[in-house]
C-alpha cells in the first residue's frame, strides 16, 4: 500500500518522505522565503557611533538575546543601555543591537 502525503492527504508521498512532490516543493519554497525575510540585521555597538536615543532594540552579548532601551538617564551623562532587570545581559555586555521594526514598517 502506497503512503499518502501527510500535508495534502491526496497524493502519494515521495519515497523516504512524508510529503508528495508538490507539498515538498511548497515547503522548501516557504523555508527559503522565511530565511530571507526574517534574517535580523545585527550591528556592532560602537559608543562613538551610538544608535538613536529613546528607542528599544534587540541586544546581544554574542550569546544571549534580549530587548533593551537606549536612553540618556541624566543630561550630562552619555546614553546607555537599559535591559530588563532579570536579563542575562547587563548594560555593559551589549556588543550587538538590531532595530526592532514590525511587519509593514520601513527598515531603519
Amino acid at each position: 500500500m502506497k503512503k499518502r502525503c501527510e500535508d495534502c492527504g491526496v497524493k502519494e508521498a515521495l519515497p523516504n518522505d512524508d510529503l508528495c512532490q508538490e507539498c515538498r516543493e511548497d515547503m522548501n519554497e516557504f523555508s527559503d522565503r522565511v530565511k530571507v525575510v526574517y534574517k535580523i540585521p545585527w550591528k556592532k555597538y560602537d559608543p562613538k557611533n551610538p544608535p538613536e536615543i529613546g528607542r528599544s532594540y534587540l541586544v546581544s552579548d554574542g550569546h544571549a538575546v534580549d530587548v533593551a532601551s537606549f536612553e540618556r538617564y541624566w543630561d550630562e551623562e552619555p546614553p546607555r543601555w537599559f535591559p530588563p532587570d532579570r536579563s542575562g545581559i547587563d548594560e555593559f555586555s551589549v556588543f550587538y543591537f538590531a532595530t526592532i521594526n514590525l511587519p509593514g514598517e520601513d527598515e531603519v
